[in-house]
This record gives C-alpha cells, sequence and structure tokens, in this order.
C-alpha cells in the first residue's frame, strides 16, 4: 500500500516539472524574439535607417549624426539632409557626403567640392532634416 502512495505522489511533481519547463522554454523564446527584434529596428533616438538598419541617421541633442548601428562609430557629422534609395543612399552635411550601397551594405564618404554631375543631381534631392 506505501508504494501506490509513493507513485500518485511522483505525478504531481512529474506534471509539475513538465510545466515549469514548458513555461521556461516559452520564456526563454520570447526573449530571444525581443532581443532579435530590438537589434535590428531603429532605436529611440534614431531616425531613418539605411541597408537594412547598418548605417543609421541619429538625433543627439546638438545635432544629427550618420552612425554605424553595430560600432556606433560616427561616420558623418552634422547630418542637413538625406535621399534613401533602393540601390544607394545619399546623406550630407555642408562639407561632405556619404554614398551608402544598399545592397552591399558599405559607403564612401566625399567632399562635396568634388561631386560629380550624377552625384549633385542626387543630392539637390535630398530631403532636408529640421
Amino acid at each position: 500500500m506505501p508504494k501506490k502512495q509513493t507513485s500518485s505522489m511522483k505525478r504531481p511533481i512529474k506534471l509539475l516539472g513538465i510545466i515549469f519547463l514548458s513555461l521556461a522554454g516559452i520564456f526563454f523564446i520570447a526573449q530571444i524574439i525581443l532581443t532579435l527584434s530590438i537589434g535590428t529596428g531603429l532605436g529611440k533616438d534614431d531616425m531613418v535607417g539605411f541597408s537594412k538598419n547598418k548605417y543609421v541617421i541619429g538625433r543627439p541633442p546638438t545635432s544629427y549624426n550618420l552612425y554605424e548601428k553595430d560600432s556606433g562609430i560616427t561616420i558623418l557629422d552634422n547630418v542637413i539632409g538625406y535621399k534613401k534609395g533602393k540601390a544607394a543612399s545619399y546623406i550630407r552635411n555642408d562639407i561632405e557626403y556619404v554614398i551608402i550601397n544598399e545592397e552591399k551594405g558599405n559607403y564612401s564618404k566625399r567632399e562635396l567640392k568634388d561631386a560629380s554631375t550624377t552625384d549633385i543631381k542626387q543630392l539637390k534631392k535630398v530631403k532636408r532634416l529640421e
């Protein structure tokens, strides 16, 4: 008779264990999804992202900056405008501009005085930041 009581007490313990492990699994999966969505989306101070949000224009206290999201390295200070395109995006300040290759995820930084006629046409279409 004592053996039946022991086995009947093991069932609720096993059931509680299974429920606990299931809830823990759901919790960890939700944490992974949340972490991935935060890592790939724009942050609270980010305005616009380029090349799958690899590069972002952010709003620090004094001016807009273009920076690389993963490393935090500033690429272009004092951004005054941008033009987002499918193949290439243009971001500029008063002295320089950056062209981001949207497909490859790389960029080139150039001075406005050295801009080609093609680049000048694109820079005239830049949306001004306020």
